[in-house]
C-alpha cells in the first residue's frame, strides 16, 4: 500500500525529475538560437544590396537621350494641307549608308561608300550636317505642299555645291596628270548622293536632277579636253569599236567561253565601267539558245541587276551588237 510519506518522496522525485529535463533543453538550445539570431542581420544586408541596384536609373537617362520623333509621334510638324513632318530631337553628322538588296556587289558596295564618304567630307568642309539637309528637305516640302516659293537654299542647291566640291577636289588614287576625279567617277558620286537622298528623304524633282547632271559632266569633260589629263592613257572605246574588235576576233574561230569574257571584261573596263569590271565572274557570263554571250552586271545608280547581249559568236553579219 502506498503511504502518504511514500507519495509525497514519489511526487518529489517527479518534479526533480522534470527540473533536470528542462535545465537539459536550455542548455542544449543556445546554439540553434544563436544561430537564428546570427544569420537575420545577413538576410537582411543581401536583400538591401539587391534592391539598391534595382533602383538605378540609368537606363531610363539613356532612352530619353536617344530618343527621336519616331518614338513619340505626338511631337510631328503639319503643313496646311495636312502633311506630317517630324520635328528631329537627334541631330546627324553625316549620311547614312545606303541600304541594300542581296543582289548589289561588293564592287558596288565599294562605290556607294566611297561616294557617302566624299559627301561627308563634303558637308564637313562647307560646315553643313545630315541633320540640316534633312531640316531643308523638310522646309522645301512643306512649301511645296502649300503652294508657296521653295525657300533658299534648297535641296537642289546642295546638290550643286556637291558638284563644284567634286570639282576642285583632289583625288589621291586618281589617275591622270592633275589628281582631279574624272567624269565618270563624279557622275558615279552625284548618282550615290541622289540615290541616298531618295532613299532616307524621299523623292527628288527629276528634270531638275538631270539639269545638275548635265552641268556637271559639261563642265568635268571641258576640263579633260582642254587639259588633256588622259594624253599618256589608252582612248576609250566606243560601243562601234567593241564591235569591230568582236567581230575581228570571231573571224579567226575556235576561242573558248573564257576569252570571250576576258574580251568583255577588257572593253568594258576601257568604257569607263571598272567598278563593275573587276567584280565580273564566270556566273555572269551566259550563252543563250542563239548564240548571243550575255553578261549581267551590276548598275550603280538602280543598285539592280541588268543583262546585256555584248557579242554574237556566230551570224554577226545578221546585226550590230545590241
Amino acid at each position: 500500500m502506498d503511504t502518504p510519506s511514500g507519495n509525497k518522496a514519489l511526487r518529489n522525485r517527479t518534479v526533480a525529475s522534470r527540473e533536470k529535463a528542462q535545465v537539459a533543453t536550455i542548455k542544449a538550445d543556445p546554439k540553434p538560437k544563436k544561430m537564428k539570431v546570427e544569420t537575420k542581420p545577413k538576410k537582411i544586408k543581401v536583400e538591401a544590396t539587391t534592391k539598391k541596384i534595382k533602383v538605378e536609373t540609368k537606363p531610363k537617362k539613356t532612352i530619353s537621350d536617344v530618343k527621336t520623333s519616331r518614338d513619340d509621334p505626338t511631337e510631328l510638324e503639319t503643313d496646311k494641307t495636312g502633311n506630317t513632318f517630324p520635328l528631329e530631337m537627334e541631330i546627324v553628322a553625316d549620311m547614312p549608308k545606303r541600304k541594300n538588296n542581296v543582289s548589289v556587289t561588293a564592287g558596288a558596295k565599294g562605290q556607294q561608300e566611297a561616294a557617302v564618304d566624299l559627301f561627308n567630307s563634303f558637308l564637313r568642309n562647307t560646315n553643313q550636317s545630315w541633320h540640316g539637309v534633312k531640316e531643308t528637305w523638310k522646309k522645301m516640302k512643306i512649301a511645296e505642299n502649300n503652294g508657296d516659293e521653295r525657300p533658299k537654299p534648297d535641296v537642289y542647291d546642295v546638290l550643286e555645291e556637291f558638284v563644284k566640291f567634286m570639282y576642285n577636289y583632289n583625288a589621291p588614287k586618281a589617275r591622270n596628270s592633275i589628281g582631279c576625279l574624272s567624269s565618270q567617277t563624279a557622275d558615279n558620286y552625284l548618282s550615290q548622293a541622289k540615290a541616298t537622298f531618295i532613299q532616307n528623304l524621299g523623292d527628288l524633282d527629276a528634270t531638275r536632277c538631270k539639269t545638275i547632271r548635265a552641268s556637271m559632266k559639261k563642265i568635268f569633260v571641258e576640263r579633260e579636253v582642254q587639259v588633256g589629263i588622259y594624253k599618256k592613257q589608252a582612248p576609250c572605246m566606243t560601243v562601234q569599236d567593241m564591235e569591230v574588235l568582236g567581230k575581228m576576233l570571231h573571224a579567226q574561230g575556235g576561242f573558248e567561253d573564257i576569252e570571250f569574257a576576258s574580251l568583255l571584261v577588257m572593253s568594258w573596263h576601257m568604257l569607263g565601267r571598272a567598278i563593275d569590271s573587276t567584280w565580273l565572274q564566270r556566273s555572269q557570263i551566259q550563252l543563250m539558245s542563239e548564240s548571243d554571250l550575255f553578261v549581267t552586271f551590276a548598275r550603280l545608280k538602280t543598285a539592280s541587276l541588268q543583262a546585256h547581249a555584248a557579242v554574237r559568236r556566230r551570224g554577226l553579219e545578221r546585226g550590230p551588237i545590241t
